[in-house]
């Protein structure tokens, strides 16, 4: 049971009062709030014991990343069945990565709503796969997109399954994810390898060339382009310093989980070379570590924008001029009225 810091204070007085007791005979309930972690028991059901279980304090501040911590107690304590029940599809590729390490004990993931509720057992899924499987597909997960790690449009999750299915050899790149801090450069052209499969041209190692290539055959060629106006930019993978900027964002977020285990990970601050960049005390998705555009380009804007304004300023004056004409004219006529 997880709750809030009040939440847990209302809790513990409530169920470690002796009127409720009883009710905690031969029980053993655990409240979490913000990863501090609290034993309920009563051995003859009129007293209530309450006791910090120090194990479980955590310093993670995801509650996905501290389940792992939760499930190894259980194990630690002879627990023959762990149960874990949520929504979150992170959960799933985070129990898939740790399933191998739970030789005795069998994890189950509780999901879904009404008839569509299921209740899988993730030892018998782990077996089916080596462990760089697990972890590649636990990598896999983050790099195609979820709330911290943004996603490519279009491309979804089935798509890059697929494709890594069809080239084992990016198992390796995927199930490093995560295992230092710093992305290496042999790590991100293999991403970029990645990045150009799902879009369906693996033949390409630089998403600079693939975008190029696209952009060419859509427009025309170099010495004669047409006038395609239903060129999709945003349906476009990637350049290579966005994509960069993505992988360290991954390479973060599965570092974390990969921590799970451990109560106190040292998490360096996402702003940090990590893809993440601090503005207004918020961290925000740094999408490219240069400029978008060329700066040529950015003058020939400003010098276009600069033209616009000043052309509406000229239309504007003239016809509040004209307006002003159109009002005199109006009130000498309604002077000869009078005088008539």
């Amino acid at each position: 049971m997880q709750t809030t810091k009040d939440n847990l204070s209302v809790l513990l007085k409530v169920w470690g009062s002796e009127k409720l007791a009883y009710k905690l005979k031969n029980r053993h309930v655990i409240c979490i709030r913000e990863g501090d972690a609290f034993l309920l028991s009563s051995e003859d059901g009129k007293k209530t014991e309450i006791t910090e279980i120090q194990e479980l304090s955590s310093s993670q501040e995801d509650t996905d990343s501290r389940v792992i911590l939760y499930c190894r107690y259980g194990k630690n304590i002879g627990y023959k069945y762990i149960r874990v029940k949520s929504l979150d599809m992170d959960l799933f590729f985070i129990l898939l990565h740790y399933a191998q390490s739970f030789t005795e004990t069998t994890m189950l993931y509780e999901t879904g709503k009404g008839n569509k509720k299921r209740l899988i057992n993730m030892n018998n899924i782990a077996e089916k796969f080596s462990q760089e499987e697990c972890s590649a597909l636990l990598g896999l997960h983050a790099f195609t997109g979820r709330d911290t790690c943004s996603a490519f449009k279009g491309i979804g999750k089935i798509k890059p399954i697929k494709v890594l299915q069809k080239n084992a050899k990016f198992n390796n790149m995927l199930a490093r994810l995560g295992d230092n801090w710093e992305v290496s450069d042999d790590m991100f052209s293999d991403a970029e390898e990645l990045t150009c499969a799902f879009y369906g041209k693996p033949r390409f190692k630089s998403v600079n060339e693939l975008r190029f290539h696209l952009l060419k055959a859509k427009c025309g060629s170099e010495d004669k382009i047409t006038n395609n106006t239903n060129v999709g930019i945003s349906n476009m993978l990637p350049c290579s310093d966005s994509l960069r900027e993505h992988v360290r964002r991954v390479n973060y977020q599965v570092a974390i989980w990969k921590r799970a285990r451990v109560s106190k990970p040292d998490v360096p601050n996402p702003s940090t070379g990590h893809g993440w960049i601090l503005k207004d005390n918020i961290f925000e998705p740094l999408w490219t570590g240069g400029n978008i555009l060329p700066q040529q380009m950015v003058d020939i804007l400003d010098t276009y924008e600069d033209e616009e304004c000043s052309n509406a300023d000229s239309d504007m004056e003239r016809d509040e001029f004209e307006f002003a004409e159109y009002e005199s004219s109006d009130d000498e006529e309604s002077n000869d009225e009078s005088d008539n």
